[in-house]
């Protein structure tokens, strides 16, 4: 009697073994190692694994490639801010040139008058052109600054224009 009490409750426990190789206690494990379940759980998380490096490795790719695209437009950035700079120097100087060009007498109050606006309203293109570039440095705006930095050789230009005529009537 004994006896069969003893296997009715083995059969009973062994019949209550879920595929869940995570229940069952002892006979639930050992029924998972026979039916593979074990193994099957372990695939699926070897594989999930597998996934998530993946990802990991392609985000890691993206962040490389991203912080590259940044270094560039932060090194363009940095060249436009010199050029600006190296702009507003130059109209410093002609400004400097154009009070001493008029105080000797080299050139006549109209004539300073027109270099004088023809140098504010560079001036004031330049100042667009530093409000463009920290819009563009704050926005990353590929375009924006690629535009001002345009508009920033332009300027150059018409400033060493202006500086070259100056030069010119002083002689």
């Amino acid at each position: 009697m004994k006896k069969l009490l003893s296997l009715l409750l083995v059969v009973n426990l062994v019949a209550c073994v879920s595929n869940d190789p995570r229940q069952g206690g002892f006979f639930g494990g050992v029924a998972g190692l026979n039916n593979g379940n074990y193994d099957k759980r372990v695939a699926e998380r070897q594989q999930t694994l597998a996934n998530v490096q993946s990802m990991h490795q392609s985000l890691q790719t993206d962040n490389a490639r991203l912080q590259q695209q940044r270094n560039v437009k932060l090194s363009e950035l940095r060249r436009a801010k010199r050029q600006l700079a190296s702009l507003n120097k130059d109209m410093r100087q002609l400004k400097n040139r154009i009070a001493s060009l008029r105080r000797s007498k080299k050139i006549s109050a109209q004539q300073a008058r027109k270099m004088q606006r023809d140098l504010a309203n560079r001036q004031r293109a330049a100042a667009r052109q530093q409000s463009q570039l920290a819009n563009a440095k704050r926005t990353g705006d590929a375009q924006a600054l690629a535009k001002a930095q345009a508009k920033i050789r332009a300027l150059k230009r018409q400033q060493d224009e202006a500086m070259r005529q100056a030069l010119i009537m002083t002689q």
